[in-house]
């Protein structure tokens, strides 16, 4: 802890980043909102010359070209493997939330965005996750687990490129100190996948 304690902190180029993408408990807010605004935002992590890995179950979030030609040329990541090299990836994690995050955060994303319309709390202690959400009874009944609303881009408000530009803002300051939510209320957690039979 006092090793810990003695670090500084260090001005680091965006391309460093290497962000992780889930999404669940989807609904059609999410579908038209947050999905659309995360895949923007995780484009402008690429366009920094930054790694994204995303979770088998959140692949189709990344809707631009650039995403579309690195799915196609990398083979798809085993579970907690680092990407070798940056860009866009994909991880073979199972379907459950907390298990892709945890093997993301293990195969070194430093910060998640999840995507999610009728709300979850996931936290995990080393990789702090952007809870992003649309639905308008999901942030007002869990107010203080969503870090990022959609809803002006669902109600027209906004536009998705207009959302996705304050989004990566909130990874930056994320990454330089800022807390999430799930972070502020002490809410964390993880799951090892089993690789190999049970007995």
């Amino acid at each position: 802890m006092a090793r810990i304690a003695s670090q500084q902190r260090e001005l680091i180029p965006l391309a460093e980043l290497a962000l992780a993408v889930e999404c669940g408990s989807l609904d059609e807010s999410a579908d038209v909102a947050a999905n659309p605004t995360v895949g923007a935002a995780s484009e402008m992590a690429l366009a920094a010359g930054g790694t994204v890995i995303v979770s088998r179950s959140a692949q189709g979030l990344l809707d631009g070209a650039a995403g579309d030609r690195a799915a196609t040329s990398r083979p798809v990541l085993p579970v907690a493997e680092r990407p070798l090299g940056q860009g866009y990836f994909v991880m073979d994690t199972p379907a459950q939330d907390e298990v892709a995050v945890t093997a993301m955060a293990a195969g070194g994303a430093q910060v998640c965005l999840f995507s999610t319309g009728h709300g979850t709390p996931l936290g995990n202690a080393i990789c702090p996750v952007i809870k992003v959400c649309g639905n308008a009874h999901t942030l007002q009944t869990m107010e203080d687990n969503i870090d990022f609303s959609t809803l002006p881009l669902k109600e027209g408000r906004a536009t998705k490129d207009e959302l996705a530009a304050q989004l990566f803002q909130l990874v930056i300051d994320v990454c330089s100190g800022q807390l999430t939510n799930a972070e502020i209320i002490g809410h964390q957690e993880f799951a090892i996948h089993r690789v190999g039979p049970t007995v």
